[in-house]
């Protein structure tokens, strides 16, 4: 069974000027980022992901979602995080038609509340989500991180081959 968060079929992936007042947040390892205030964003349930050869560790594969061809993203191998994601995970897809990608999140989102603008992150961000990051809050002693996931996604896009395997 699915779950939708802030649904808004025809709205794009972005973020209003400001933190939404009731925003949600996911976790992947140490890192929280928060939903997109605007956009399609869906709890996946047990769907199979079908690895595809020859692409980067973090490529999980793709999967169908209603009819929709949809890439699944492993966040952990991307950012080469030290921690081990959990036993049972979530996807969570972003975006609407063929603008949408999955990303496997550690549990399901949650709401951040009271969440407070930070002048930067406290810790070193990985090279691959850095340059996405718009904003970055606190809330509770822990950093959320707002991304733009468009941006970020499109830079995926080109990232997928293994450039080993000469693709």
């Amino acid at each position: 069974m699915a779950t939708n968060f802030n649904s808004t079929a025809t709205a794009p992936i972005g973020y209003a000027d400001t933190a939404p007042a009731n925003p949600l947040g996911f976790r992947v390892g140490g890192l929280g980022f928060l939903l997109p205030a605007q956009g399609n964003c869906e709890v996946l349930g047990a769907l199979p992901v079908n690895p595809i050869p020859k692409t980067a560790p973090w490529f999980s594969g793709l999967l169908n979602r209603r009819g929709t061809i949809v890439p699944v993203i492993d966040l952990h191998r991307l950012f080469d995080s030290t921690t081990h994601p959990p036993q049972k995970r979530h996807l969570l897809a972003i975006g609407h038609g063929d603008k949408t990608l999955s990303l496997w999140i550690d549990d399901y989102p949650q709401p951040v509340a009271d969440i407070d603008e930070a002048p930067a992150s406290p810790f070193a961000l990985p090279d691959s989500v850095a340059p996405f990051i718009r904003q970055t809050y606190i809330q509770g002693g822990q950093t959320w991180l707002e991304l733009d996931f468009e941006a970020f996604f499109n830079a995926l896009g080109g990232l997928s081959f293994c450039p080993e395997a000469g693709l």
